[in-house]
């Protein structure tokens, strides 16, 4: 609670409840893609670069810029793995945002979508 008033300078704010009107959870799902899409474009580690891989359509029937789904190896971990729910959220975008190459563009344009 003591971090949450420091952080938004007010008296009383209840867990959850900012000034977006965003949870914990929705944040994240939005700091989802913006990590995918520095990965993408090879902004960060090769580690993190080799995580997701662009799938390479030879005719762009269903979208471009996907990501290939990885294989889960078990429900209860691979369902909740940093890779496979950034590769379905990344693939549920729109592809004007999957094709955006601009890091602040992106970031604005993901912040107005609804995760």
């Amino acid at each position: 609670m003591r971090a949450l008033r420091c952080v938004y300078n007010k008296r009383m704010a209840p867990y959850g409840d900012d000034d977006y009107g965003l949870t914990l959870s929705n944040r994240r799902l939005q700091d989802i893609p913006i990590l995918i899409l520095k990965a993408v474009n090879g902004i960060l580690p090769g580690y993190i670069i080799d995580l997701f891989v662009v799938r390479n359509n030879v005719t762009c029937l269903r979208g471009t810029n996907k990501l290939v789904v990885p294989r889960k190896k078990t429900t209860n971990f691979g369902l909740k793995s940093t890779t496979f729910i950034g590769t379905k959220v990344w693939n549920s975008l729109p592809d004007e945002l999957r094709l955006m190459t601009i890091l602040m563009e992106f970031m604005n344009a993901v912040r107005e979508l609804s995760l």
